[in-house]
């Protein structure tokens, strides 16, 4: 196995440190945050925001890594050539993705922001959280489709990668928004409901496709 295949399977197994899981969310809010006279809420801000982060950084690499292990799978095997151009426009979209589409502001700074702005960052932040793991969704199927056909061309593997995308987390910002206003912040419990046990739901898609993969890579 060469440097490339371990790094993909590096990438993967980081999924260990990012990946996790937060307290219950019934636990938090109607014990933790009472209890702790609303400091809590603050923790769990901070860890739901550097959790999306750090998942978002794991997946980059991720994506980095299979981009390298197919270029140099193809130059090894003299094939690179045939799929010289569908690597560069999945490594600019790759990059364009991350640079625009995943860009996300880390705790700390969105933290200062929500201050500043008295409260106004919040929404903002909030809109992202909304949305996020639904594009991330979007991200995976996206590159494991191009990468994957890339391969077939390469004779790596004879059937598509696919991951199914949860359209439940697709998710009206603005309908939500209004339906925490008319019902005085009640629609507000379950929305926050759902954006806590976003990725607990999702974890298991995103490690079936990259175990899918690492059977790949490893025989190569």
């Amino acid at each position: 196995m060469n440097d490339a295949a371990k790094m993909v399977g590096i990438c993967i197994n980081e999924r260990l440190k990012t990946d996790t899981t937060l307290l219950n969310w019934w636990l938090c809010t109607f014990l933790l945050f009472p209890f702790t006279l609303g400091i809590f809420p603050i923790i769990l801000f901070f860890q739901r925001t550097n959790r999306v982060d750090r998942f978002i950084g794991r997946k980059f690499s991720y994506y980095q890594s299979l981009l390298e292990f197919t270029e140099k799978y193809a130059e090894s095997n003299g094939i690179l050539d045939l799929v010289r151009h569908d690597l560069k426009e999945l490594k600019q979209s790759h990059d364009d993705t991350f640079n625009h589409q995943l860009a996300f502001i880390g705790g700390w700074p969105s933290f200062f922001l929500i201050v500043f702005t008295l409260g106004i960052w919040f929404f903002i932040w909030l809109y992202k959280m909304n949305r996020i793991w639904f594009v991330l969704q979007e991200v995976e199927s996206d590159f494991h489709s191009s990468i994957s056909k890339i391969w077939m061309k390469m004779d790596l593997t004879d059937q598509p990668l696919r991951f199914p995308i949860n359209k439940s987390k697709n998710r009206s910002y603005g309908l939500y928004l209004l339906f925490t206003l008319v019902t005085a912040g009640i629609w507000g419990l379950v929305w926050d409901y759902r954006i806590h046990t976003d990725p607990e739901n999702l974890y298991p898609r995103f490690h079936e496709i990259e175990n899918n993969v690492w059977k790949i890579v490893s025989k190569s």
